[in-house]
């Protein structure tokens, strides 16, 4: 979440990171902002959450592209903005981009195809309910919580 998101954005940023925590399996780890996905040194995108490989990551840099990575979009934020971190999660090779908006609870899944594009899988709102797959299975309401 980025400074200013505002309580909404913080909640849902929180409630996926504490879903996803629950049903992580071993060999993976959740980590929530502030956590840089890197393509070099001077390249970055700051996810909320994102999901790697627990032998992969550091404190400094993934050396390798994250499994998931969830953005909470602020009220107000820019359409914009939300494409072109969209496009660098892309071009990074990240597998799975959920993109939650707590304002209109909407979730936003997106996984990459056979050629390295981002398809869409879903979008679910209110208290529609997403069984995701990837990176491991947990279960997504879009309004509310999220569980196993």
């Amino acid at each position: 979440m980025t400074v200013g998101s505002g309580p909404s954005a913080w909640r849902a940023g929180l409630r996926v990171a504490a879903a996803l925590e629950a049903a992580c399996p071993p060999g993976l780890v959740v980590v929530p902002a502030p956590f840089a996905v890197r393509a070099s040194r001077a390249d970055g995108v700051w996810p909320d959450v994102l999901v790697v490989r627990d032998e992969k990551s550091t404190e400094v840099l993934s050396p390798v592209a994250p499994l998931l990575v969830v953005d909470v979009v602020p009220p107000g934020c820019a359409v914009d903005d939300a494409n072109a971190r969209k496009s660098a999660y892309e071009r990074m090779g990240v597998e799975c981009y959920w993109r939650v908006d707590p304002v209109t609870s909407l979730v936003t899944v997106c996984e990459l195809d056979d050629d390295g594009r981002y398809g869409p899988v879903t979008e679910v709102a209110g208290t529609e309910v997403f069984d995701a797959v990837r990176p491991f299975p947990v279960r997504i309401v879009a309004g509310g919580s999220a569980r196993r």
